[in-house]
């Protein structure tokens, strides 16, 4: 039986593995070796899908992300069947309107220009010209965003892989277990799916960075609160929503659904893994959450602080490429190497469909 490595429990590294233990790959034995790390960056995350107008733009990905939105609902019904898990859908994943609250009008045409579109641009893409609207005073609505609750959908990917047969290892993936994994020469694929852990791992292995990698590197820290029922003023079973201070420096997002909603703040650039300041980044909340807190018309406002749980976690980027897909050039020819790593929420926009191109890659 052919055995293929993954490196990584993160949504990236499950979503793979979840697509390659699929029916119509029988005979495949997958193991995923994973730290559990406490910052993991999908463990933190607060997965609002919202691709507002960067979709469009830089992103080279954006049809890619667009068909993993089309199908999410299936996918996450086919996976609560197979877990025979009884939690009504949606208390996992929605669809809705997103809005964006700024201070001014001023602040806000200037951020609409950000993400609109030019109209004949959307429509040679075959995409809707009137997604993002400018509404009021101060606001722009996105019609059409999406939200899952990312730990519970961990928690039923790694249910559902178990029942396949998939192994879990915990441990760190050293030097001693790579060279482990060469000598095996029933291991025919390795996967790295560590995110921001990727560039220090493949170094220190002595593996050459795919050219992507080579990129400037956004390595950030950021945190994530959650709670039940802790934002007033929702008007609906659903949000998606943004502050945005006067300067346009900061923001918070709030997503989620009423009896859990997540707050997410923008996060803190830094240099290294190695080099996290707590400090500073317990002070960069404390504005975002006073942030959450004020009142901009009749934008969703946070409650009490002291019913918050909090997460922090890396987040990882390279030039304007969120996710890094590419096979990795090493010198043992026995069996194949590839890196998927990418940014904590581009990590669950991708999950219905990176699994399908991770295996045009190993199998072609």
């Amino acid at each position: 039986m052919a055995k293929l490595i993954i490196v990584g429990s993160g949504i990236l590294g499950l979503s793979v593995a979840e697509y390659l233990t699929r029916e119509i790959f029988q005979g495949i034995e997958i193991k995923i070796i994973t730290n559990n790390h406490k910052f993991s960056g999908s463990k933190a995350a607060a997965a609002n899908l919202a691709t507002k107008g960067q979709l469009f733009a830089r992103d080279s990905h954006f049809e890619l992300k667009l068909h993993g939105k089309k199908i999410y609902k299936n996918w996450i019904h086919n996976l609560l069947k197979e877990d025979n898990c009884s939690l009504p859908i949606d208390t996992i994943f929605k669809n809705g309107e997103g809005i964006d609250y700024f201070t001014s009008s001023n602040n806000r045409d200037k951020h609409y220009l950000r993400v609109k579109q030019d109209d004949n641009l959307l429509k040679k893409k075959n995409l809707p010209t009137n997604s993002i609207l400018k509404i009021e005073e101060n606001k722009i609505k996105y019609l059409d965003e999406s939200w899952v609750d990312a730990q519970k959908l961990l928690n039923i990917l790694k249910n559902v892989l178990i029942k396949r047969g998939v192994l879990f290892e915990e441990n760190n993936f050293s030097e001693k277990k790579y060279h482990e994994i060469i000598k095996d020469k029933k291991i025919e694929h390795l996967i790295f799916c560590t995110g921001a852990w990727t560039k220090s791992l493949l170094e220190n292995l002595n593996i050459p960075l795919p050219l992507q990698m080579t990129k400037q590197e956004r390595l950030t820290f950021g945190s994530t609160f959650f709670g039940d029922n802790i934002i007033h003023n929702i008007n609906n079973n659903f949000i998606l929503s943004e502050k945005i201070s006067n300067d346009l420096k900061s923001k918070v997002t709030f997503s989620g659904i009423i009896n859990k909603t997540y707050i997410s703040s923008s996060s803190l650039r830094i240099k290294s893994i190695n080099e996290v300041n707590l400090k500073e980044i317990n002070l960069k909340n404390n504005i975002i959450l006073e942030l959450a807190k004020n009142n901009i018309d009749d934008s969703p406002n946070l409650s009490e602080i002291n019913e918050l749980s909090q997460l922090n976690g890396f987040r990882v980027g390279y030039g304007h490429t969120e996710v890094v897909l590419d096979k990795l050039n090493i010198s043992e020819s026995k069996f194949k190497a590839f890196v998927c790593t990418g940014a904590h929420k581009s990590g669950y926009l991708f999950a219905p469909v990176i699994g399908h191109i991770v295996q045009n890659l190993l199998f072609k």
